[in-house]
């Protein structure tokens, strides 16, 4: 059966209002005492994140026979979904001097090393203590170079035919939600987006849409691949 727009656009809200907070009206901080809280709150949140969530299902549904060639092409979409997803939504100036602070040290590393330090004023500037894996600020822009060659490869690997749908979306949610966390807000929608644009660009002939549990059966598992995959599994299964 042939997807769309309106179908696409119903199973992205219900799967974002499924597992996100912000969604529901809820500016979280208790992931670090150095994040700082949304400019709206309760109603006026959940009205601003509806709106731009549907700017959000447009520009993917837009783009959902377009694969990208290259690992800097995810990025630059994946950059993209984020100023949408928190337009509205943050002072521009939230995070100025930590900013700053993070620069100084990135330009001294540079010059010490060569490796190219630098810092996305997009990413958290904080550390997280709910990851496995948990990077420092510094080394954000390392590990997101390397997830989206690894994102890259295992899209052609799941249009080739080798590995399964269910795995390339679990891998995709678990590092951008469960292991990196490198946004300063807007993991879960990031990682939602993520998902639903996978899914079109995986499957163009039928895109297969995942439905997602609860937000408790959604987390248990996004700490281990095995585990998430089986659970994508399940969401994939028809309905």
């Amino acid at each position: 059966m042939k997807l769309d727009c309106e179908t696409f656009s119903d199973v992205f809200e219900m799967n974002l209002t499924s597992r996100s907070r912000t969604a529901r009206g809820i500016s979280d901080t208790s992931t670090s005492k150095d994040k700082k809280k949304l400019l709206k709150e309760g109603a006026d949140l959940k009205a601003q994140v509806r709106t731009n969530t549907k700017r959000l299902i447009q520009m993917i549904w837009r783009i959902r026979t377009i694969v990208p060639n290259t690992p800097t092409k995810i990025r630059i979409l994946m950059e993209c979904w984020y100023d949408c997803i928190n337009d509205g939504l943050q002072d521009p100036t939230f995070y100025k001097e930590r900013h700053k602070e993070l620069e100084t040290i990135a330009a001294r590393r540079r010059e010490l090393d060569g490796k190219n330090w630098r810092i996305n004023r997009r990413y958290r500037v904080w550390s997280v203590s709910y990851t496995t894996f948990n990077p420092d600020p510094l080394e954000l822009e390392f590990e997101m170079d390397t997830f989206y060659k690894a994102l890259f490869k295992k899209i052609l690997q799941t249009r080739w035919g080798t590995l399964e749908q269910a795995e390339l979306l679990a891998f995709a949610d678990l590092m951008i939600d469960g292991e990196i966390h490198p946004w300063a807000d807007g993991c879960a929608r990031n990682a939602t987006a993520t998902i639903m644009w996978l899914s079109l660009i995986t499957s163009p002939s039928s895109p297969l849409l995942p439905v997602f549990k609860s937000r408790e059966e959604h987390y248990a598992t996004i700490r281990d691949l095995g585990a998430h995959t089986r659970y994508f599994e399940q969401c994939l299964a028809p309905q």
